[in-house]
């Protein structure tokens, strides 16, 4: 069994996309009324639209301990 060789990252890949807000998607997720989507945008106030560059599913009940980490850094 051979080893996969490691992917080169460009350094927009290795930095990652910016992101100054999220929002939950509070709909069930592959039909698991305990998941949802957690989406990272970029969003511009003066334009007022928003374009997602990320989605992460979670348990619901890991939200409060998300939401705590995020204010603990503001």
């Amino acid at each position: 069994m051979g080893h996969a060789k490691p992917k080169v990252l460009t350094p927009l890949e290795a930095l990652g996309v910016y992101a100054n807000a999220f929002r939950i998607v509070d709909e069930v997720v592959d039909e698991d009324p305990d998941r949802c989507l957690l989406e990272f945008l970029v969003y511009s106030k003066t334009e007022d639209l928003a374009q997602v560059v990320g989605r992460v599913r979670v348990k619901k009940g890991l939200l409060p301990a998300i939401r705590d980490q995020i204010t603990e850094v503001l």
